[in-house]
């Protein structure tokens, strides 16, 4: 093989390489971005992604010392929108510590997760959900 043709093998591989990373950058501009966020989502907000869904997480404490949280479809759909209180039984986190992690295997409709590790449940449902939780952490052992 000549020294020209070698020259071009390389340039062909360079190419062929640079198409390569150029296609994995577009598709994760494209598929890994959050969807528009609907009108009353507030601005806190983070988007969540589900195996076959996504939705908006948003909590805030309120002035009575509460934490609501409001769960919101892609669409705008209000889908859970209440109290909610830690999965750990331990004390409510301070606004400082309302850091969702979006990214969190545990993070479901009614599961919010923290950045700090901890998950808050729905008061409404706070016994059904935390014995799904305790279910999927114990399988995951």
């Amino acid at each position: 093989m000549s020294t020209v043709d070698s020259v071009i093998a390389r340039l062909k591989l360079v190419a062929v390489c640079s198409v390569a990373i150029l296609a994995v950058a577009v598709y994760m501009f494209i598929f890994n971005r959050s969807p528009k966020r609907p009108e009353d989502v507030p601005t806190n907000a983070v988007f969540v992604k589900g195996s076959k869904a996504g939705w908006w997480q948003s909590c805030a404490k309120i002035d009575s010392g509460a934490i609501t949280c409001r769960i919101v479809s892609r669409t705008g759909q209000i889908l859970v929108d209440q109290e909610f209180l830690p999965y750990d039984g331990g004390p409510l986190p301070a606004t400082s510590e309302l850091v969702l992690d979006p990214k969190n295997r545990y993070s479901g409709v009614y599961r919010v997760c923290l950045k700090n590790g901890r998950i808050l449940l729905p008061k409404s449902m706070y016994q059904e959900s935390k014995k799904l939780l305790d279910s999927l952490k114990a399988a995951r052992k």
